[in-house]
């Protein structure tokens, strides 16, 4: 994940992305960076809650960034995605640790979080030279994904109907994802296999919570086989989901190339420590 002031992405000719930034050498995408490799990148404007996905092969990589020669783009409407307004913080970065499993911290930035990002892949007819390179957003309320020993049950939300992730991992069960603490900065990296579920009792379960928004009739979950935790970068802040207007009901508008509408949403009575939300 890199970031910068607006215009360190540029596009010189509609088939050039020049990116000024690179991620830090301790950074496991870091190494896949080379001249001629596949490249997924997704650019997201959270001010705006616009969002553009391109990809296609490194054509140049030096000290400063790296040249991409475009194959595809295409916007993505913005829904599920959570308004921010950067912050400019200067701050040394802590290094990175490496985990075995998940800990309290990983958890608690899992459970809490309401934004994440998703790579996958798939080698055309097998072959790595044929190789396409995904990247997505998937949004929700902070408590969206689920995490049940080291597996993470995610549900799948309905929204551009182009599949592209669930299209990879259909044909390749793995993936990478990234949670980001937007308060302190810091990034939670995991990788690891999926598996696609499309029936059975915890799908039933999953529709229709509240906390997951519009749920799909599908769900995919995450196996954790790598973490990696880089702690308190010079990352922006911030802010997190916010009020409506009046009474803590929560307004939210979603729209897409096929539809434009609102919801309302307000909490509905429930135990304490638990704030279910109904639809009025």
């Amino acid at each position: 994940m890199v970031e910068g002031a607006p215009g360190f992405v540029h596009s010189p000719d509609p088939r050039t992305l020049r990116i000024d930034a690179l991620p830090g050498a301790d950074d496991p995408a870091s190494a896949g960076i080379t001249v001629g490799a596949a490249l997924g990148c997704l650019g997201i404007e959270l001010p705006t809650r616009r969002r553009n996905r391109v990809n296609g092969r490194v054509r140049a990589r030096d000290a400063e960034g790296l040249t991409m020669a475009v194959e595809a783009s295409f916007g993505n409407c913005p829904q599920y995605i959570q308004t921010r307004t950067p912050v400019e913080v200067v701050r040394e970065a802590a290094p990175a640790e490496r985990l075995t499993g998940l800990d309290e911290a990983a958890r608690v930035a899992i459970t809490t979080a309401d934004t994440f990002f998703v790579a996958s892949y798939v080698d055309e007819d097998g072959d790595p030279a044929r190789r396409g390179v995904d990247v997505s957003h998937r949004g929700g309320r902070p408590g969206f994904v689920r995490v049940d020993g080291e597996v993470l049950t995610i549900p799948d939300f309905a929204g551009n109907l182009f599949f592209n992730t669930l299209g990879n991992l259909l044909v390749n069960p793995r993936a990478g994802l990234v949670f980001v603490d937007f308060e302190r900065g810091d990034l939670l990296q995991v990788s690891g296999p999926t598996e696609l579920v499309l029936a059975g009792e915890e799908l039933a379960q999953l529709e229709g919570r509240s906390d997951c928004g519009e749920c799909g009739r599908s769900r995919w979950c995450a196996g954790a086989g790598r973490w990696r935790r880089a702690g308190a970068s010079s990352n922006s802040r911030r802010g997190r989901w916010r009020p409506g207007r009046g009474g803590g009901v929560l307004s939210i508008h979603r729209e897409c190339r096929y539809c434009a509408f609102e919801e309302r949403l307000a909490p509905a009575r429930g135990h304490a420590g638990r704030r279910p939300w109904r639809q009025v």
